[in-house]
């Protein structure tokens, strides 16, 4: 089959939706759907990308290079097909995969120059089938899993902003059967030490307001996990929180010695060997609603 169709100059949107016989129960039989051809977009005006019921392969498309939101729905893509979407087309900032078919294994997406800010997943499954998925994308702010009911343990890695707390609690909060999480400390942090007042910067209150949103979304785990933890009074503040609300808790995990073992001046040595002794009395001293949970620290 050929498929042809005019096109101005200055298009700004292609919106391709292919009538599938293979769709039985609204659930898309990718082996039946068309494959679109190696095709070269004719001007660079095409800022958007909609595709239904076909198979997909960006590699082919050398002139992918305007577009900034891609849409994908019921659509299969081959093996690297996220990633050349990702990596390659340099001003995409939205990608949404809806009811997506990702071919071959994909358990990683590994992209830290591209320009992406937002990044859904909905319904899309992953053949073979993975246990694990991984995302390592700097630039984006915004990740939205749906029907994710089968992750059973998530690693957050983001740094914290007071204009995604909402986005951050959503995506918490879908992680419904999730039983372990690992927080890293820049989720947590906000410091008024001296030493490190440089570096991190945050706003104590915002900080605060978006460890009162995890506190709430995060009351069903069983094990917390906090990197980098570096004994700040707003991390102890989250911490004593989860410790005195949370009733399903079986576990929490600091993680201090990254933090404290500094190759630099003996006085700073000092001065974190000093706070790293009163984080640990603290910690001792936290009363906690599960009497079965126990405080670990490495």
């Amino acid at each position: 089959m050929l498929v042809k169709f005019a096109m101005r100059s200055n298009c700004l949107t292609i919106d391709l939706e292919f009538c599938c016989q293979g769709t039985v129960f609204l659930i898309p039989e990718y082996d039946k759907m068309y494959t679109l051809p190696p095709c070269f977009f004719p001007h660079p005006s095409v800022s958007q990308l909609k595709l239904t019921s076909c198979k997909f392969i960006p590699s082919l498309y050398n002139n992918f290079t305007s577009v900034n939101i891609a849409k994908l729905a019921s659509v299969e893509l081959q093996k690297d097909s996220v990633y050349d979407l990702v990596s390659k087309c340099l001003c995409l900032e939205e990608l949404h995969l809806i009811k997506c078919k990702i071919s071959s294994p994909f358990s990683e997406l590994n992209a830290p120059n591209t320009n992406l800010k937002s990044l859904v997943f909905q319904s899309s499954c992953l053949y073979p089938h993975s246990n694990s998925f991984e995302i390592e994308v700097p630039t984006s702010g915004y990740l939205s899993l749906h029907n994710s009911v089968n992750i059973i343990g998530a690693e957050i890695d983001i740094y914290n902003s007071p204009l995604y707390q909402h986005n951050l609690s959503k995506l918490l909060t879908n992680l419904q059967n999730v039983n372990s999480l690992t927080l890293f400390s820049k989720n947590l942090e906000d410091t008024e030490d001296e030493w490190l007042s440089a570096v991190y910067n945050e706003d104590e209150e915002a900080v605060r307001q978006l460890h009162l949103v995890l506190s709430e979304c995060v009351a069903h785990l069983m094990k917390i996990k906090i990197m980098n933890f570096l004994g700040t009074k707003v991390e102890m503040e989250f911490v004593e929180h989860i410790l005195r609300s949370s009733l399903c808790l079986k576990e929490m995990v600091i993680c201090i010695r990254s933090r404290y073992d500094f190759p630099c001046f003996d006085i700073i040595k000092e001065h974190y060997k000093a706070l790293k002794k009163k984080t640990i009395a603290s910690f001792q001293a936290c009363t906690r609603a599960s009497p079965n949970a126990k405080i670990l620290l490495e």
